[in-house]
């Protein structure tokens, strides 16, 4: 055979494929040569259904007058194998016998950490399928006999005579039991209260293999306040109802209560995992995921050692203070932190004006300053996540260059020139303040070679969300294109696949807002802005992009920089730019060759960033600016994609709103 791949034989005959004369064929690369994907172990699964009929007299049926159709096949087979109810009624004795060797269920035995391809074939003679493997997202990379770029699914959705590869890894399951609640910590060496895991901030590492499913039981022991976690970057192909966006996916876990998370981390690289509710990520609620992959396989980079850092800021002030001076009016604005954190640790200065007698203690060992020690010729991978709640940082190691190689969990993020810092400390001014390096910075990175993916190359729908700063009502609230997003009582994946439409507004958002008048330079008049619940319904594996634009704020001569986060979904960078979008001209600059893929990317001061993703995963998400004080002030949307391919929700997700009666523990 003149091509790799997998193939399908069957009878031609009449209908004696129905009848079982079928099976598959394995065309391997000639010796010396590797498919583009690598695996263990090589297994063929045929799926089928089964007639009691014959043959005979399923085509006498369809040849004769009346017409008589063959009705639903009686069984499913996987690999010659399926299950029939032998007590059903009417069955003739002797017929059926359930314990006959024959049809014993069709079982894999595999070794755990080895990946497995499965050479997926459907033969049926009616049926078309829906075929999933409990507990594993499914990443294909051959159809048909044709290599393919690798998309993952939950559900295969496969048709008589089609074929798909998967290659597969038994994981291993990995249980953590957390325990959230308040403690007084002294991270920055002032005393305050803080949310911690376990006693911990940053809270547990977790650390898994690519293919493993992780288990987070959460008890809520914050006694009068709801909780609920994000796993920041994990897309959730198949379980969005463990994305942890409290009014978005799940109902937030009531002071008490316990709540099972349960979701498969299909990629390697570097996660995060913070609070979703209020502004508790602030208050210390995150962690870092690391996702290593499967045994025998290595990054496209060297290193010896693994570490995580992540970098934080710290306010003394309680998140209850900050959140009624944003909805308060007058409007009191959170102002600039107390201390930044380095694997949360910092050092605030305990001899500064005002601070009360014992609540600062410069030797306190909680805020020793974070130190990594380290063996001379050894190369450490630094997986630097950022989870400030307002600040931009610079970060740098002195007298070292720093090649980064991975961002949000994809290897293909690669600045054009290292650079190495003077070992000084620089003179304040301009250097921390302007924005020219920063924009410098996004444009110069590009996929790296041999991870290019390119985007598909046109759009089936734009959308340009103008970022304001408006009065609405007396408030001071963020708006995009007019409307400041509120959360509804019952959470949006709940309320769109029981129907429940009156639980939120059903009115979308616009796409846009008017180009031709409106002067990003001044002060946003926008009489007219609201506060709304309504969504993008998006249809289901469409390119949807997404300009995101800034204006001025409610100050002056003054914009600023947004960092927004896209949940369940990557997308392309296709191109930045300064001043206003020109809807006509600029799409003709994107980058569609070798742009980088992220879930978080910057909008830089009286600039816009446009954004490609594919619209194919199902369920609800969120998307906004990773700011907690913007995004507590209405700073982001929704997204609906695919409910309808949804399966059962789990109850353990309600309790609130209209779905109050719904809950199961």
């Amino acid at each position: 055979m003149s091509c790799p791949g997998t193939y399908l034989y069957h009878a031609h005959y009449g209908m004696q494929r129905e009848a079982g004369l079928y099976g598959s064929i394995r065309v391997s690369l000639p010796d010396g040569e590797s498919e583009p994907f690598w695996y263990d172990y090589d297994k063929s699964i045929i799926l089928a259904d089964w007639y009691h009929a014959s043959t005979y007299e399923q085509a006498a049926g369809l040849s004769s007058i009346p017409f008589v159709f063959v009705g639903e096949p009686q069984s499913i087979l996987i690999q010659g194998k399926g299950r029939f109810d032998c007590n059903a009624p009417g069955i003739q004795a002797g017929l059926c016998n359930a314990t006959n060797p024959e049809c014993t269920p069709y079982a894999l035995t595999v070794i755990p950490r080895k990946t497995y391809r499965l050479r997926i074939g459907s033969l049926t003679a009616l049926s078309a399928l829906s075929f999933e493997i409990e507990g594993h997202n499914m990443t294909v990379v051959e159809v048909d006999g044709h290599y393919v770029e690798p998309f993952v699914v939950k559900n295969l959705f496969i048709y008589s005579g089609c074929l798909f590869t998967v290659p597969l890894v038994e994981g291993r399951v990995r249980h953590y039991k957390w325990e959230v609640k308040y403690e007084f910590k002294s991270p920055d060496c002032y005393k305050k209260l803080a949310i911690t895991i376990n006693g911990r901030t940053p809270g547990p590492s977790i650390i898994a293999q690519q293919g493993d499913t992780i288990i987070v039981e959460l008890k809520n022991s914050l006694i009068t306040e709801n909780v609920a976690v994000h796993w920041h970057g994990i897309r959730q192909v198949g379980t969005p109802w463990f994305d942890g966006s409290e009014g978005v996916t799940q109902c937030p876990i009531l002071p008490g209560d316990s709540f099972v998370y349960k979701f498969v981390v299909d990629r390697p690289g570097t996660y995060l995992y913070h609070a979703h509710y209020g502004m508790q990520r602030e208050a210390g609620l995150y962690g870092s995921i690391r996702v290593s992959l499967p045994d025998g396989e290595s990054e496209p980079f060297w290193y010896d050692y693994d570490r995580s850092i992540i970098l934080a800021d710290w306010y003394h002030a309680s998140t209850y203070e900050q959140a009624a001076g944003l909805s308060s009016i007058p409007f009191v604005w959170v102002r600039e932190p107390q201390s930044i954190l380095i694997q949360g640790k910092g050092r605030f200065d305990c001899n500064a004006p005002g601070i009360q007698a014992g609540l600062c203690n410069a030797t306190n060992p909680e805020c020793t300053p974070y130190a990594l020690t380290v063996i001379p010729q050894k190369i450490y991978r630094l997986r630097i996540g950022s989870l400030t709640a307002l600040s931009a940082l610079s970060f740098e190691i002195e007298g070292h260059n720093m090649t980064v190689v991975e961002a949000d969990a994809i290897f293909n993020y690669y600045p054009n020139h290292p650079r190495r810092n003077p070992p000084t400390v620089p003179p304040p001014g301009p250097r921390w303040n302007d924005t020219e390096p920063r924009l410098a910075q996004s444009i110069a990175m590009k996929s790296h070679k041999g991870y290019i993916h390119p985007p598909p190359q046109t759009s089936d729908r734009v959308i340009v969300m103008l970022n304001t700063q408006n009065l609405i009502n007396g408030n001071v609230r963020w708006s995009i294109n007019n409307i400041s997003y509120n959360l509804p009582h019952t959470p949006y994946l709940i309320a769109l696949k029981y129907n429940l439409t009156h639980a939120f507004d059903p009115s979308p958002p616009p796409d846009g807002y008017n180009f031709v008048n409106y002067d990003i330079y001044s002060v946003a008049k926008n009489v007219n802005a609201t506060t709304s619940t309504g969504i993008y319904r998006l249809k289901f594996n469409t390119t949807v992009d997404i300009i995101l634009q800034n204006a001025n704020i409610r100050t002056p001569n003054n914009s600023e920089t947004h960092p927004w986060h896209l949940h369940g979904h990557d997308f392309w960078v296709v191109g930045y730019g300064k001043g206003k979008f020109d809807k006509t001209k600029d799409p003709k600059n994107y980058n569609l060759v070798n742009p980088i893929r992220k879930n978080t990317v910057a909008v830089h001061p009286y600039g816009w960033t446009a954004l490609r993703f594919r619209a194919d995963n199902p369920g609800v998400w969120a998307f906004h600016c990773h700011i907690e004080s913007h995004f507590f002030m209405g700073m982001g949307v929704v997204f609906e994609e695919g409910i309808e391919k949804l399966g059962s929700l789990p109850t353990s997700i309600m309790g609130c709103g209209d779905t109050k009666g719904f809950h199961r523990p």
